[in-house]
């Protein structure tokens, strides 16, 4: 059973942490926070394996192990 399939979930994910680094840029929170480093990060990396690998999003899940 589970959750039905996003055929488009790896488009999503870009967008979803663009927004989030876009937020992240427009807060008041200083650059050397480390929580915000650490986002930045994360977000970063995971948009990066998402347009390395748009048309194989079980390879984007692998990378960045954070499943569907």
């Amino acid at each position: 059973m589970g959750l039905p399939v996003d055929h488009d979930a790896v488009n999503k994910m870009i967008v979803k942490y663009q927004a989030l680094l876009d937020r992240m840029a427009a807060s008041d929170m200083p650059e050397t926070a480390q929580y915000r480093i650490n986002v930045t990060q994360i977000c970063e990396f995971r948009i990066r394996a998402a347009k390395e690998n748009l048309d194989d999003p079980e390879r984007v899940e692998e990378l960045c192990n954070c499943g569907q």
